[in-house]
């Protein structure tokens, strides 16, 4: 069995208005082994509980009914969950873009990868789409000639 190692580190900051130096005297740690033995430490149990459920509440909150299972995979190129997604990215960049700019958003690309799992048929939660996109995501908007937009459709299309 692995174990993990968990480590304790209290750091404790000293303000005063007195001018007289306070020094560090001694600095002490403990490595406890983390495995399946371990009941945890209560302490801070629960000092995290109220974050916990809160946390919890605010994941489990329901954004909005899903008719359909979304996927990516139903054909090659295309998919409902894809199309769904670029649909909502290019709507709400599109309205900040022309607030900023005047100008309009013609279309929406994303790449297949992405998009890591499917939204089930169902209520959809704050957790759903963290398991949608589980990492940062950043909207670049570029602008292309006639000529460049085609030559990015033909390389889609050549490299499927």
């Amino acid at each position: 069995m692995k174990k993990s190692i968990f480590l304790t580190l209290i750091i404790a900051l000293f303000f005063s208005c007195k001018k007289e130096q306070i020094q560090v005297k001694k600095i002490t740690g403990e490595q406890i082994e983390i495995d399946i033995n371990y009941t945890g430490d209560t302490l801070i149990s629960n000092f995290i509980e109220p974050y916990k459920l809160k946390l919890k509440d605010e994941i489990n909150r329901v954004l909005c009914y899903n008719p359909i299972t979304l996927t990516r995979e139903e054909t090659d190129l295309e998919s409902s969950l894809g199309n769904a997604y670029a649909d909502i990215c290019f709507e709400k960049a599109d309205s900040i873009f022309h607030a900023k700019t005047g100008k309009n958003i013609d279309f929406a690309l994303f790449n297949f990868g992405g998009i890591r799992t499917v939204i089930p048929k169902g209520d959809l939660t704050v957790k759903t789409l963290f398991e949608l996109m589980p990492f940062e995501n950043m909207l670049v908007i570029a602008e292309l000639s006639g000529s460049q937009t085609q030559e990015l459709f033909n390389y889609i299309e050549e490299r499927k």
